[in-house]
Order: C-alpha cells, then structure tokens, then sequence
C-alpha cells in the first residue's frame, strides 16, 4: 500500500479538488468525496456524498484498477452498471441493454429478410 507525504493543497489543486478554511470555526470547509485513482495516477473518478456507497467504491475501483483487481463476476457487473455523472453514483445501464437489444433485433430481422428473399428467389426460378 502506498501513502503520500507532502503538500496537501499540491495534490488538491492537481485532482481539481476545491476547499477552502474557515476561521470563525477554525475547520475546513469542501464536500464529502473520494478521488479514485488508476494505478498509473490519472483521476478515475469522483465519488460524492455521504456516506459513500460500499459498492459504488468497489465498482470505481475495480473500474480504475483496469481489470488487475476484482473477481470476473466484479467486471461482468460492470457491463450492467455503468458511472452517471450526474449523479456521481453507478447505476443499472439500462440504455445500454436496450441498445444491445435493439441492435440484435435490427440484426436478426435483416438476416430473416435476406433468409426469405433468397427462398423466394430460388422459388421463382424454378427450385434450382
């Protein structure tokens, strides 16, 4: 496991993360998130609110780790949950489901089409 040591605000302002300190109350103020990180340091994805779903941190780091952690049944969810930014949560991917599912229906009524015009075509000419 790694740690960082150093300049907090250098990391803060390198990830876009923004808080700034309150005197009155001698406490800083910024919202409730988690940075997820990929192994070679580039920003993955941002978590918000609190408290933080367990399985929303399990998904964005098994999403960041790129397939080096998690089980095959933790990337098979993956396919059907998918990150919503606006939400800042992973959600059932529904559009992608209906679209895998309208483009194997456009598919099988193409090859059912082409199926019956070459049936018809042999049939015109004569059962060759």
């Amino acid at each position: 496991m790694r740690f960082l040591a150093g300049d907090a605000s250098a990391l803060t302002s390198a990830i876009g993360f923004r808080y700034g300190y309150d005197a009155k109350t001698d406490q800083y103020i910024h919202p409730a998130a988690v940075a997820v990180v990929t192994p070679e340091g580039r920003l993955s994805r941002w978590l918000y609110g609190y408290p933080f779903e367990a399985s929303d941190l399990r998904l964005a780091l098994i999403e960041a780790g790129g397939g080096t952690i998690g089980t095959l049944g933790d990337r098979l969810w993956l396919l059907c949950y998918g990150y919503d930014p606006v939400t800042g949560r992973y959600t059932a991917a529904v559009d992608r489901l209906l679209k895998a599912g309208g483009g194997l229906t456009v598919l099988l009524l193409g090859g059912f089409v082409l199926l019956m015009l070459r049936r018809e075509r042999r049939a015109s000419q004569g059962g060759r």
